[in-house]
């Protein structure tokens, strides 16, 4: 019996690529935001947050790029669906799919030869918008048509056509500026971007995620990372090729852990003061931690920079990688935050 073929595969290497693309157009029209590339499953292969973004746009990119990729369409579409039924509708969706969807348009499907690899989406900030306080009406044109912030970030990550998500942009370009845009105006909305250059604290993060992808390789392991800021917020989240799903949000959970303690994410537990009331005091907060090995905080022990977390089959090498991580940061960042 023939063995089955395997699906394509959404890789790092792509994931990270259309983010920086995204990045670099969002830099260069002067906005700051947050975006996310999920697999076929909806499962995050990576995510960044620009420098100044708030930190609760993770959760909705999230949300909608999940809905997009385990839907098979893109996030407006399946917007459009609900909007049609009673609340109760989508009430079952969010029971019974296994991570919570996000009805508006935002997210658009990652596709390699007709085949949906995946999703990617943003928003919280980076919105439908025509008019921008500092950017040149020609700056959000398009082959002489008016284009929105949000469709023309993603389309332009993704390397497309434009593709609209949010409804009619003439109407929202003649309530902003009162008229059509001048049709001498072929517009530069999909021109090339130059490259970030003001992305200091997602260029560190990504530069320590980058190290741990290079160590983890030497050692033949695929692991899953995450960046947290000193609040414990996710900067990046980065998932290696073959690791497993849930590599992310254990990676973010015992990086919040390493923050909040002030200690390697695999110590907290036999901290006696801690022993025994630890599991409710990590049911106690609003956010996830996991006393698990992994996470390690980045900065002085007494008012950590954020931290790094790490998770493979192996916890003790993901101990070991994210105490590893965090000492190059160290020695690489040292001073800056």
């Amino acid at each position: 019996m023939g063995s089955l073929p395997s699906p394509a595969r959404l890789s790092l290497a792509t994931a990270r690529s259309l983010l920086a693309r995204a990045v670099d157009k969002t830099e260069a029209l002067r906005q700051t935001g947050t975006f996310i590339v999920v697999d076929s499953s909806g499962s995050p292969v990576s995510a960044a947050r620009m420098d100044g973004c708030a930190p609760g746009a993770l959760a909705i990119v999230r949300a909608k790029a999940f809905g997009a990729a385990a839907n098979g369409e893109p996030s407006a579409s399946f917007a459009a669906r609900m909007a049609k039924f009673s609340p109760a509708v989508f009430a079952s969706y969010q029971a019974v799919l296994r991570d919570q969807p996000f009805p508006g348009g935002g997210a658009m499907l990652v596709e390699k030869e007709g085949t949906a690899l995946g999703a990617m989406a943003t928003g919280l900030g980076i919105g439908p918008f025509v008019k921008l306080a500092g950017v040149e009406p020609s700056e959000l044109i398009v082959d002489g048509k008016p284009a929105n912030l949000e469709d023309l970030i993603i389309s332009y990550a993704l390397g497309i056509d434009y593709s609209p998500q949010h409804g009619d942009d003439m109407a929202r370009w003649v309530d902003a500026y009162g008229g059509p845009p001048d049709p001498g105006i072929k517009g530069t909305g999909l021109s090339p971007a130059p490259r970030a250059s003001a992305q200091a604290r997602l260029g560190r993060a990504q530069a320590i995620a980058d190290h741990i992808v290079g160590e983890a390789a030497n050692k033949g392991a695929r692991v899953a990372m995450a960046i947290v800021d000193a609040a414990g917020d996710v900067v990046t989240l980065d998932r290696m090729d073959g690791a497993p799903p849930m590599g992310v949000d254990v990676a973010a959970a015992v990086a919040v852990a390493s923050v909040n303690f002030g200690v390697a994410s695999g110590e907290i537990a036999a901290q006696k003061h801690y022993s025994a009331a630890l599991d409710r005091l990590l049911a106690t907060v609003p956010y996830p931690m996991l006393a698990l090995p992994g996470g390690y905080p980045l900065g002085p022990q007494d008012e950590p920079a954020g931290g790094v977390g790490i998770h493979c089959h192996d916890l003790d090498l993901a101990q070991e990688l994210a105490r590893g991580a965090a000492q190059w940061a160290s020695t690489n960042f040292e001073g800056e935050r």
